[in-house]
Order: C-alpha cells, then structure tokens, then sequence
C-alpha cells in the first residue's frame, strides 16, 4: 500500500508558540512561491542545516542557520545544485555530495568555508568518510566519466584546512574505503598495472601522513576494506585472480584479516565465497559464506584467532545482518528451509531465535543494550512490531490497530513506531519499560514522527517531536511525559517539526498566510544557548597535484565455477593459501511495491512500502533524477518516507544483495498546490 501523509497547507491558524521556549523566527531568503524547505539535521549547539528547494527546474540547495553566523546560503560551491549529507560532526563541520544539471558530482566539507574534495584537474568526486573529528575523505577520477572498471582512481583526504593527496606515485589507482576516530583510512591499490591480466593489487592503510602496503596474496584481482578496529587490525574482502567479473575495485568474495605483518584469509573451509560484513571496534568480525555445491549459506564469527560456525540448525540460504553493538552483539534475520524467515542474536556463543511462532520475522534495529525491534508477520499476512530483550518477547500492537511497524530504538530502550488504526490512518507510538503510549495530539486524524527514519526526533530525555493532520491542516508537535504542545507559530498555516538536540531545542518549518516558506528555532525559556564546539576555520583552498591518467583497463575476465566442495563445519582459522575459484553468487533479488505506483495528493511526504525476495541485503531510493540513493528501512519487508516536492515526483527503488540488484522499480507522486 502506497500511504501519503504530510504538509497540506490550506486554513489559517493562529496558535501561539508554546510557553517554556523562546521562539526565534528564520527567514529564508527568496522562499515565496512553491519554494519549499527540508529540515536535514540539528546540531548540539544549535545549528540547523537544511535543503532549500526552489521549484521545478529551479534545483535543492544547501543551507545552515546559526545564532552567531545566520545563514550561509552559499555552502554549495558555484553550479552545483543537488546535494545529499553524508556526516556530521557534533562541532557542526557537514560532509555532503553534491551534483548539478549534467550530472557531475563533487564531494564537499564545510565548517564555515566550502572546501570542495576535488584535485582541480579532477572530472568527479565521490564522499567517502568521515570521523567524528573532521577528518573527511574522498575518492576522484582525473576524467570527466562515471567511476567504473579500468579507471584510474585517486583520494583525498582533508583535516582543518590541509588538503592531502594520499595517492602513492605510480599507482594506477588508490581506492579508499573506511576511516577510523584515530584518523587511519583503509583501501586498495592498483600497482604495475600493464593490461587487464597484469598489475598488482595491495590493501593499505593511511594515517598521518604515512602510506603503509598490505601484500595481498599472489594474482589477487580486487580487496576492499571493512573496517580498522582501535588496536589497528585491518578486516575486508579480496578477490582471486579468477575471481573478478567487474570493476577491479568492488568485486572482492573471500575475507581476510591483517595486523603487524600478519596476513590470514578467513575464508570458512569448503566455502566458495565468502564476505566481512560487520566488525566491532574491539576486532570482532562477523560474516557470511556460500557453499555453491549445496547452494546453502552461512554465517560465521573470528576474533584473536578464534573462528566459529554460527549458522542455526535448519537454515535456508537467506541471512541478513541488520544490527551489531560494539560489544559483539548480532541481530538479523535467517531463513529457514520452508521458506519462513525468523528474527535471531548471537552473542557470547549464544544463538537465540527470537521468534520462534510466528509466521514470518525480521530485525530492524538494536541498541548498545540489546534492545531489539522488528516486526513479525501473522497468519493474514500483516505486520506487528516487536521488541525482544534478555529473552523476553513483547508484541507492540496499540489496541484497535491492524499493523505496526518500528523506527527506531533509542539508547535508553524507547521503540519509535508507526501503526495503522482501524480507520487505516496512521499514528506514532512509543514504548518505554513495558508503557505502550499511542500519540495523539488532540484532534488529531493521524500523527508521524520526526524525520522519520534517522532517529532525529527524539532526545536523550525522551521529549518527541512530530507533525499531525487535523481536519484543517499540518501542524508541528511535541510530547514528553504524556504532556502535548503544539508548535505552530502565530499566523502560520501549516508547520513541521523534524529535528530536537538534547539541549531541548527544537527545529521545524512553517509556511505563512502569504505563502512564504520559513524556519523556526525554540529553545526551552531560561537554557543557557549551547555553545558549539569552535571549528577551525579553513585555509583558502590548495589545489592538489595532478595525477597523470593511466590508460584505461579492460574488465577482467569472468569466473569458471569450481567442483562442488564439503560443507563447511566450525574450524580454527585457516592459514594464508592457494586461493579457490569464485563461484557465481545467488540470482539478483526481485522487488515489488505495494498497492498503486501512482498517486495524487496534496501532502508533502509519502510513507511507501513493499517487499523484495532473494538474498537482500538493501534497499535503496531516491526521489528524482539527481542526488545519492536513501537506504530504506528493512530489507525483505521495506518502508521509508519520501519527502515531496509539487509537481510530479518520481521514485526509484531498487533491492541489492550478493547476486546484484534488482531491476529498478518506478513510483510516480504528483503534488498539487
């Protein structure tokens, strides 16, 4: 079912701001018209960062308000003008991608100056990383083409102005892929590349500075890394030199680890692929393999030498890893032989199937406690949410409700979800210490929460923000202790409250009775003004040397399949050898959107759902033709909520797993004023 809910901007309401804060009113500069505003995110001190959409053909643009600097409506550079956050420090210092009219994309920081993550001979940048002390990296091509096999690849790193190209001299090409908070980046390199049948493949790790070479074994054709725990240990995925079918920087099927010289492939024995797809900061690795004589899957953990089987008794070949705390807690979802999918966590040796009688299950979200939330299905064939903890199962269902769904679970255990009511509206729950609480402001047709799914309308003491519908309109709220506020300014005739910070302050948009599009900021009355965390302010901008272009590479050969091999059973961790053929993985997943693929409303946002099958791993959208893919939430069962813009809004949908992606699914909304 496709659902639509949000911003329908008709009667004038005049409703004070509540008492208790102090309201300061944003004006956004040329916001008349059918120029809208999304609300992206809202810092520990305060600063709000958001979209500022000017109409059709008019392009999104990137805007940020603070008390000290207001706004900054120039922190795109010059002709871009579709953009995606990718990170966000608590200092305020934005990581965002960015593209314009042709499809060019660029990777950008700012912290009070743009720096654009671009060498200036470079044709494109893509954002890569990000930790929580500013460091940012991105990968660029010396040519104005897509990233792709055979191209030779650069990064970039930046840190308080200095700009850094880490791309060792006569590299063909230098792929980054994670950072860490003591600033260590992990990739890959191409070395002595001469044509498609001979270079050299090496993982590496950067950190102030010094470029340090992981010799991979002999032939390999691809690695990429996972992640770097704290200690230094070094997790990804490498591929044969058999093994390759695409570009030579994506495709890696065998994991491997490496530490102080250390080299071990943890590829579980009998298996004819295999893939990291988790790591703890302590060094913990969780992953899954594929046996292709039995066309069966599993899943398997390693930490300090240590290798384990994990895969449960029964199972099919579908496994997902939806959640993993940094104490070496797992959840997610397995599939067992007739076809039925169950929610599970492993964790200290322990497998536990945490839905056992139900027709059907999946992991959506876990706290550092090992509070779960996910949803079951029953025999009809609807959705329940659930929560599971220390062993206790407990079905979230508001009473008169025919299905729910989770979409978040706070560090303090609150469950975020929506259900639908019998009238088949929509409202927000929450549930704390066993209190299921339906939130419904008063008047109220149907209620939504936040931003949705980002976990951003919430605070640390539990106060929620959201929007509800009335019979005249949208209106922003807030809710803490069963207590409701509404938020809309005087004047206004519709508001949104997306964003709260944990200082209390709330941020939302209104539209006035002119038509005008504007911000508001509320900070609880008397709360001292959080004070940002003070940024460097940037140098004027050097730009890298140049990065001579190899010539192209043609893609490598594909795959031959292997002789079927046992079944792999628990094992201690196999020494560095000959590496086995890949074999080719599971057929890509097939996706399907519920109920109608086109629709007219009035309202701003649409909450749009449906299932994929096959071995998924993801599900992605975007809204339009521009711009980075969204991760939707779920995998097998999936939901996410799509900001509108009037006129005609296209969707796209797509499901990935280890056999490729889907064919992409297209979903057509159109807006009228």
């Amino acid at each position: 079912m496709l659902l639509l809910t949000g911003l329908t901007l008709t009667t004038l309401r005049l409703e004070a701001a509540p008492a208790g804060y102090d309201f300061t009113d944003i004006a956004i500069p040329g916001s008349t018209g059918n120029t809208s505003v999304t609300l992206l995110a809202l810092t520990a001190g305060g600063r709000i960062f958001a979209s500022r959409y000017l109409g059709s053909g008019g392009g999104s643009f990137p805007i940020t308000w603070g008390k000290s600097s207001g706004f900054n409506l120039d922190i795109a550079p010059a002709g871009f003008q579709y953009y995606t956050i990718e990170g966000l420090t608590p200092s305020g210092q934005v990581l965002f991608g960015l593209s314009n009219s042709s499809d060019v994309v660029d990777a950008s920081t700012w912290a009070g100056v743009v720096a654009e993550l671009v060498p200036g001979n470079a044709g494109r940048s893509v954002t890569r990383g990000m930790n929580s002390t500013g460091r940012v990296f991105s990968s660029y091509v010396t040519g104005d083409f897509v990233f792709g096999p055979g191209e030779p690849v650069g990064t970039l790193t930046y840190l308080n102005g200095t700009f850094t190209d880490i791309t060792p001299a006569g590299a063909f090409s230098c792929y980054a892929d994670t950072i860490n908070e003591a600033g260590v980046i992990a990739g890959s390199l191409v070395e002595n590349f001469v044509n498609a049948t001979t270079f050299d493949v090496r993982a590496f790790i950067w950190k102030d500075g010094v470029l340090t070479k992981i010799p991979l074994p002999a032939g390999t054709r691809a690695a990429r890394i996972t992640r770097v725990a704290e200690d230094g240990r070094v997790f990804g995925n490498f591929s044969p030199s058999e093994g390759t079918t695409g570009s030579a920087y994506l495709f890696a099927p065998f994991p491997f680890t490496w530490k102080a010289g250390t080299f071990l492939d943890l590829t579980p024995a009998g298996a004819t692929s295999a893939s990291i797809d988790k790591v703890t900061a302590n060094g913990r690795a969780f992953g899954s393999f594929y046996n292709a004589s039995t066309n069966t899957q599993g899943i398997f953990t390693w930490k300090d030498g240590v290798f384990a089987d994990i895969t449960p008794a029964g199972a099919g070949l579908s496994f997902y890893f939806n959640a993993i705390s940094e104490s070496g807690r797992i959840a997610g979802t397995y599939n067992l032989s007739n076809n039925v999918n169950h929610a599970f966590t492993w964790a200290d040796g322990v497998f536990t199937d945490l839905t056992p009688q139900t027709n059907g299950a999946f992991v959506d979200f876990m706290n550092e406690a090992g509070r779960i939330a996910g949803t079951t299905t029953d025999l009809k064939g609807k959705s329940h949410a659930f929560t599971w903890q220390n062993g206790v199962f407990i079905e979230i269902l508001p009473t008169g409700a025919t299905q729910s769904y989770p979409e978040l679970v706070d560090p303090d255990g609150r469950v975020i979800g929506s259900y639908k009511a019998a009238n088949g509206n929509f409202f927000t729950f929450v549930w704390f210490n066993g209190v299921l609480t339906p939130l419904i402001p008063p008047g109220a047709i149907d209620s939504s929460y936040g931003d949705g799914y980002t976990g951003h309308g919430i605070n640390a003491s539990g106060r929620i923000v959201g929007t509800y519908d009335d019979l005249q309109g949208s209106y922003a709220f807030t809710w803490a202790n069963g207590v409701y506020s509404d938020l809309t300014p005087t004047g206004a005739t519709g508001s949104t409250a997306d964003e709260i910070n944990d200082a209390g302050q709330i941020a939302g948009t209104y539209r006035t009775a002119g038509g005008e599009t504007r911000m508001f900021l509320l900070t609880p009355t008397g709360a001292p003004t959080p004070t940002p965390t003070a940024t460097p302010t940037p140098t004027a901008t050097p730009t890298p040397t140049a990065t001579p272009t190899p010539t192209a590479s043609p893609t490598p050969t594909a795959t031959p399949t292997p002789t079927a091999s046992p079944t792999p059973t628990a094992s201690p961790t196999p020494t560095a050898t000959a590496t086995p053929a890949a074999t080719p993985l599971p057929v890509a997943p097939g996706i399907l959107v519920s109920g109608k693929k086109s629709a007219t409303t009035q309202k701003t946002s649409a909450i749009v759902t449906g299932k994929a099958n096959g071995i998924v791993t993801s599900v992605t959208y975007r809204v339009g033709t521009k711009g980075a893919y969204k991760k939707a939430s779920g995998t097998g069962k999936w939901k996410f909520k799509a900001k509108l813009k009037p006129g005609k809004n296209i969707i796209t949908v797509i499901a990935h797993g280890p056999g490729g992606d889907s064919k992409p699914v297209k979903i057509a909304i159109t807006v009228i004023e």
